[in-house]
């Protein structure tokens, strides 16, 4: 190879790596700009999976709210709205849905052919003052100490119509009058059935009818009955639900006592005792209720019943106030009250003191 071919060859290899140069260069930017706009392609997917993950979420919980409100657990549509009306919000719906209150029923019906069980547990002692040296740590808050405990079982017999059993443990009463005097016991049953008249979402307002018995049980077989009726009201405003009506009861003070004036302590009644001085047995009472939702599944909660006409304790009115934590199937309460009583006929009568929320209680609801 003489000198001006290895200079004509090696002329040609520059030329032909300027040539490829370049087209390399831009195939390597090309490749860049592919790679980046793939990235972004897949960022973009990523946060439209995350919107959708949310929504998802939102459409989960109302159509979970949606089967709650139309449908009766086993996937049969009710003839109630998909769609709450303007005004009310999801959650109302685990405000409404509850058949028992603190100290009376609610407007709610249990659904056509499911079942429902309470169980409550309200110190038999004023918490804050009765406890062993007068220290409610003593005794827990109550919850060592003497209690009401009520056992409820209901069933939903038919659209907007139900049935209910609840039974509180024993009471001591004087059986015998002067002078043989002799102590007993005695348990109550609630009997009570519901039919519920309006509904909010069609009506305005819910409005139901409750009748039954309490049936007191003495200890040695004999018994007593009292007739029960409520007609009780609820209305949802915004955030809160309110509630009011009338409550009866032709016999509450079986055994039981009675006070000669306003805000004393109340006096024992001896039953069959002629010398004792008897009042009227039977109550008449103005129930209401507030209830302010706090989030989806909680509210705050107050109830009172205040006797008007018949017997009472001369303590005011029954009050209970505490807080709700609702579930599809379950709810849960604490409370504090100025009564220990837990059945139909002895809530609406008054409070064991005076405007004092001294009495510790709780309960548990379950839908199935």
């Amino acid at each position: 190879m003489n000198t001006s071919t290895a200079i004509v060859r090696t002329l040609g290899a520059c030329i032909i790596c300027l040539a490829i140069t370049p087209a390399w260069g831009d195939e390597k930017d090309d490749r860049i700009q592919k790679l980046e706009a793939e990235l972004a392609a897949k960022n973009a997917k990523i946060q439209q999976l995350e919107q959708d993950v949310q929504s998802s979420k939102g459409k989960i919980s109302t159509l979970e709210e949606a089967v709650f409100v139309a449908t009766d657990g086993k996937g049969l549509e009710k003839e109630k709205a998909d769609v709450l009306p303007e005004g009310m919000y999801p959650w109302t719906e685990y405000m409404r849905r509850n058949p028992q209150g603190i100290l009376f029923p609610k407007t709610t019906t249990i659904p056509e052919g499911e079942y429902y069980a309470r169980i409550s547990h309200v110190s038999q002692n004023q918490t804050f003052t009765k406890g062993a040296n007068n220290d409610p740590v003593d005794s827990l808050l109550g919850l060592e100490s003497g209690v009401k405990v009520g056992l409820m079982v209901g069933y939903g017999l038919a659209k907007d119509w139900d049935i209910t059993v609840q039974r509180v443990n024993g009471r001591s009463y004087t059986r015998d009058g002067a002078p043989n005097y002799t102590s007993g016991t005695f348990d109550m049953w609630d009997v009570m059935s519901k039919v519920k008249l309006m509904d909010e979402y069609e009506q305005c307002v819910d409005l139901s009818l409750d009748m039954g018995t309490t049936v007191f049980l003495q200890d040695n077989g004999q018994m007593e009955l009292s007739g029960n009726g409520g007609l009780l009201v609820e209305k949802s405003v915004g955030r809160f639900r309110f509630g009011s009506g009338l409550l009866y009861a032709s016999l509450s003070d079986f055994g039981a006592t009675h006070s000669h004036q306003t805000g004393t302590a109340p006096d024992k009644v001896y039953i069959n005792d002629a010398i004792s001085p008897q009042e009227t047995k039977d109550t008449l009472s103005i129930p209401f209720s507030v209830a302010a939702a706090l989030t989806a599944k909680s509210q705050l909660f107050a109830e009172l019943a205040d006797p008007i006409s018949g017997y009472h304790t001369g303590n005011g009115p029954s009050v209970a106030t505490g807080y709700r934590y609702s579930t599809h199937t379950h709810s849960f309460s604490v409370f504090l009250s100025n009564t220990a009583n837990d059945n139909f006929n002895s809530t609406m009568t008054g409070g064991y003191k005076y405007n004092t929320l001294d009495v510790f209680g709780f309960d548990v609801s379950v839908f199935f």
